[in-house]
């Protein structure tokens, strides 16, 4: 008899699809203004990208030794600090510092990152309880469903930079409850809440660079 999935994995897997979708659209805006437009479509691509690596990644490695609630917050947490930390990349980085070529790569490796953390939490959870697929899935699809939905909330109050920092946050939230040692979890939110705040009374994660030239 397999065992019930942990207390709060529904909920954990709404939060990160939510996260997910709203992060895609999120760097969707972002390259619309960054880049010129037809860049938004490398978003689609290197989204499947890092979900299917994290899921490939899950069908490969060793049996885990860990429970799953162990092996899921290091995965919500990683996707929470790669999404910053790749649109920092993107944001800081100078358009002419680099090959075109070169500068795209870099962007697009980086911004993988954080969905091949989502895949993995996905592939672990499903793969871990096949008889809650159907709970499990009706979770993720309603997550990503009101990504959508608080991404266009999101850009209507706040900056896409900005608003990157609160999916992050929202992303690492399910840390807090699959983990028993929290304080990791508790550091990176409490990191995330703090910059988020910093950020909307004086701005200093935004956009610096505009289809290749420095912006004030």
């Amino acid at each position: 008899m397999q065992p019930p999935p942990p207390k709060g994995l529904g909920a954990a897997v709404g939060l990160v699809s939510l996260a997910a979708l709203a992060l895609e659209l999120l760097i969707t805006r972002i390259f619309s203004a960054t880049l010129y437009y037809h860049y938004a479509f490398l978003v689609l691509s290197l989204a499947m990208l890092g979900l299917s690596a994290g899921g490939l990644w899950v069908y490969l490695r060793r049996p885990p030794a860990k429970v799953l609630g162990e092996r899921l917050a290091p995965l919500a947490l990683g996707f929470a600090a790669t999404a910053v930390a790749a649109t920092g990349l993107h944001l800081w980085l100078p358009h002419d510092a680099l090959p075109e070529a070169l500068h795209l790569f870099l962007n697009y490796a980086a911004f993988a990152l954080p969905f091949a953390f989502v895949g993995a939490f996905f592939a672990d959870a499903f793969a871990a309880h096949p008889l809650a697929i159907g709970s499990l899935y009706a979770a993720d699809l309603a997550g990503a469903a009101m990504g959508a939905v608080t991404a266009a909330v999101m850009l209507s109050a706040l900056d896409g930079p900005t608003a990157v920092i609160a999916v992050a946050l929202l992303g690492a939230l399910p840390a807090l409850w699959l983990s028993p040692r929290r304080l990791p979890a508790l550091a990176v939110v409490a990191a995330l809440a703090l910059g988020l705040c910093l950020n909307v009374v004086a701005p200093w994660y935004r956009i610096r660079w505009v289809k290749g030239r420095p912006w004030a």
